[in-house]
């Protein structure tokens, strides 16, 4: 079920960018990286939502990469 509150929102949506951000920067990102960087006990939640948009793409059971060009990306 999805929350209404725009704070939380807001706080989802950072800490996906950030997790974003560091995929492109090295080329990927692995389930403990994300759980790292976002504070979250479950990563591959995030992971598969941003998959969902078409941010990351999964290739194989850990590994997580670039999908294809957005005009608008996640912001900091």
């Amino acid at each position: 079920m999805a929350t209404r509150d725009l704070k939380f929102r807001q706080t989802t949506e950072r800490k996906r960018a950030k997790v974003f951000k560091r995929a492109k920067r090295q080329g990927f990102v692995t389930n403990n990286e994300a759980k790292k960087i976002g504070g979250w006990i479950q990563a591959w939640y995030h992971l598969n939502a941003m998959r969902e948009a078409g941010y990351l793409k999964q290739k194989g059971h850990n590994l997580w990469v670039i999908g294809r060009k957005r005009k608008y990306e996640l912001r900091v």
